[in-house]
């Protein structure tokens, strides 16, 4: 028998009081740590002829976003629209984004260290994109080839604009051990040891949340540069293999990387507001390692992508006012409002916000390269 969850709580008003700094999104780089491609390709499915520029993209950019780090393929079907196939069905995915983003002249990639902004542009938006999983770009052992040879798949999604990947999702791959495959024995292979290495020397940043503690501590070994876990938020609070302990957040925090927490219900405390408990994962690995580490994954969902996902109503921003759910700008104006009541400063929130991300991908990217999107074939 299964037990039904609660059902959401609504957020109350909080009491008068004077704002402390602004709580506009736009005067702050807002960049999310993590979303999907779900509502594009679900859109495209529908038949709808501009899935992402036409509805989406543009309800990102009022919304107040100016960055978004894409999902855009990966180990999973669902990372690339149900495809089975790893390497055909990111590059599905790729191109579709490709030649939605193209229309939208707001939009732009983040490439190198001269694309990270210094300062907010409202009404625009800049993206990173991430391959979730290193499977597109896997190579079976039995190919005898050397190491650096099988490093191709790896360079050319990066000459496709990848800057940011998960080393693997849930399960095992070629790379490493996912935290639904513990049994597998964890740690990095030898191939995911020369992954971590070529992505240190092309400017690839790397994310840890879905992989186990070995293959999690392992990567931080190898790695000569801060990584980043960019939706996950803290064991402490609520167990869950997909959050950090203590240690690994301390040991994030000491090479330099960020944390960012994630509004998703099963990570989070079902007994409380989702934004309200949210912060309280903000203030708890503050308390730990700073607030310069810590940035957001997903921060809410809009109502509309209840159509593709009827359990994420869980995930939305519910107010008494609106308990349908509020859109991306209330959702970012009632987040900087908590942080400020929590007793985070200005510098914080911007840090939060977007900053802290910003700063390791300055790091870590490459002095200069480009990408030419607007080529026809």
């Amino acid at each position: 028998m299964t037990t039904a969850l609660p059902e959401p709580k609504l957020h109350e008003p909080l009491p008068e009081r004077p704002a402390r700094f602004s709580y506009n999104p736009d005067d702050y780089v807002v960049l999310e740590g993590h979303r999907d491609h779900t509502e594009m390709t679900e859109r495209r499915k529908e038949g709808e002829p501009s899935p992402f520029a036409g509805t989406m993209l543009r309800r990102m950019i009022d919304g107040g976003y100016q960055g978004s780090i894409y999902v855009l393929g990966g180990d999973g079907d669902h990372h690339r629209a149900g495809d089975t196939r790893p390497l055909v069905g990111s590059l599905d995915v790729l191109d579709l984004f490709f030649e939605e983003v193209r229309k939208e002249p707001r939009a732009a990639l983040i490439l190198n260290k001269r694309d990270v902004p210094e300062e907010p542009h409202p009404n625009t938006i800049r993206f990173i994109i991430e391959i979730e999983g290193g499977h597109p770009f896997q190579e079976d052992y039995s190919s005898g080839r050397s190491i650096q040879r099988r490093l191709h798949l790896f360079r050319t999604f990066f000459r496709l604009g990848m800057r940011h990947m998960h080393i693997a999702h849930n399960g095992r791959n070629e790379l490493a051990s996912g935290h639904n495959d513990e049994s597998a024995g964890g740690r990095l292979s030898e191939f995911g040891v020369a992954i971590v290495k070529e992505a240190n020397r092309l400017g690839v940043t790397m994310t840890l949340g879905h992989l186990d503690e070995p293959s999690w501590f392992h990567v931080l070994e190898v790695s000569e540069q801060p990584v980043l876990c960019t939706h996950s938020n803290a064991t402490a609070l609520v167990k869950h293999r997909r959050n950090c302990t203590d240690a690994q957040l301390k040991a994030l925090a000491q090479q330099g990387g960020v944390v960012g927490v994630h509004l998703w219900s099963p990570i989070q405390d079902p007994n409380k507001p989702t934004l309200d408990e949210l912060v309280g994962h903000v203030r708890y690995i503050a308390d730990l390692i700073g607030p310069q580490h810590i940035g957001f994954g997903v921060l809410n969902r809009e109502p509309s992508y209840l159509r593709w996902s009827r359990s994420a109503r869980r995930d939305l921003i519910m107010t008494t006012d609106e308990p349908g759910g509020v859109d991306y700008r209330r959702g970012l104006e009632m987040f900087i409002e908590r942080l400020d009541r929590a007793g985070f400063t200005q510098e914080d929130v911007r840090g939060i916000l977007g900053g802290n991300y910003l700063r390791v991908f300055k790091q870590n990217l490459p002095e200069d390269s480009h990408l030419n999107w607007d080529y026809r074939a």
